[in-house]
């Protein structure tokens, strides 16, 4: 298994997304998998990351907490599109980080959620 990291921009977040490039094949092989896959991965997540950045910032402003755990490892997000089997789930990261950008003004923040998806080739 061959794992990526991406960033995706949401509003004012970025979210952190672990891709996991499952094996082919009895030769464990990758080369089924291409830049343009990786394009559709995010067409196909982008509702669900935009759903989960929303739900997090309504949350904060009613000061609650955020009860939003639709898709966690226990009930993960299961998608077949572009030929491919997708599932994916958000988990706490343990550090709080944070976004270094060039412009003083921008205030972009990492999203305290890390995006975990599992990629394989439909058959």
């Amino acid at each position: 298994m061959v794992s990526n990291k991406l960033v995706i921009k949401c509003k004012n977040f970025v979210v952190l997304v672990d891709l996991h490039i499952l094996p082919q094949g009895s030769r464990k092989d990758i080369c089924w998998f291409s830049e343009q896959k990786k394009k559709d991965i995010c067409m196909l997540l982008k509702e669900t990351i935009d759903s989960r950045v929303k739900d997090y910032v309504e949350a904060r402003k009613r000061h609650d907490l955020p009860k939003n755990a639709e898709f966690t490892r226990n009930n993960p997000l299961s998608l077949k599109g572009y030929g491919l089997h997708i599932t994916a789930y958000f988990i706490k990261r343990g550090i709080h980080l944070h976004c270094i950008v060039g412009k003083s003004n921008c205030e972009l923040r990492v999203f305290p959620d890390q995006f975990v998806v599992y990629v394989n080739q439909l058959e």
